[in-house]
């Protein structure tokens, strides 16, 4: 099968990617304002405060097993966010 331009770069560009920046990729911690939303539209302010501070030091900390368990807290590559992202409904 015949190689064009794009894919010769593409390839190029794939193996130049170190792997320590691939499995950092994975740990990236990322935040969801529709399911933060969701989670907390019903706490009182103090509430809200200290699930914050708890969340930022477990980020932190890198305790990604204590984060999974929150729901707005998404742990992985950004592809696969986009993906959950769809998922949730964008109606308030």
């Amino acid at each position: 099968m015949r190689q064009g331009p794009a894919d010769a770069v593409a390839e190029q560009t794939w193996k130049e990617v170190p792997v320590t920046v691939l499995a950092e990729d994975e740990k990236r911690i990322w935040f969801l304002p529709y399911e933060y939303w969701q989670a907390t539209k019903d706490m009182p302010p103090e509430q809200v405060d200290q699930l914050m501070s708890e969340v930022e030091r477990l980020a932190n900390a890198r305790d990604l097993a204590l984060l999974r368990q929150y729901p707005f807290i998404y742990i992985g590559r950004s592809s696969h966010r986009r993906g959950r992202a769809l998922e949730s409904p964008t109606e308030a």
